[in-house]
């Protein structure tokens, strides 16, 4: 069973979450307008991107820059992830990022999946602001 929803919070810089929970669904060569922030919650997800294969089990982040290509799949079996996507605008504006230098780094303590999962679930119960 795939399962996704796409969040659009329209009146915060255009941050979007999208929650993904599936099996068999992939996604051909892509890239986004801004940074992709991703946790991989359960499962195992995969991708190329920068010329390399790479499989992110549970407790990964995957740091995406803007307009950097990769594919994605589930790896083994299926993957739950929650993907937080902020123009570059709104993080520049910010703090003086220059891109993620490592694209697969670990949630150690999974915090951060954590916080991705709470939002996502506070989400789903709001249609103010939310699409």
């Amino acid at each position: 069973m795939q399962r996704n929803r796409y969040h659009h919070l329209s009146w915060h810089h255009g941050i979007e979450l999208f929650e993904a929970a599936f099996s068999t669904q992939t996604f051909s060569r892509h890239a986004h307008a801004g940074f992709a922030t991703g946790a991989i919650a359960e499962g195992a997800g995969g991708y190329v991107c920068r010329g390399e294969s790479m499989v992110l089990p549970a407790g990964s982040l995957s740091l995406m820059n803007p307009e950097e290509p990769h594919t994605g799949h589930a790896a083994a079996g299926r993957v739950h992830y929650n993907m937080l996507y902020v123009p570059e605008s709104a993080v520049l504006g910010l703090r003086d990022l220059r891109g993620f230098a490592e694209i697969a780094p670990r949630d150690h303590g999974f915090r951060l999946t954590r916080a991705l999962h709470v939002l996502a679930r506070r989400l789903n119960g709001r249609t103010g602001g939310w699409r």
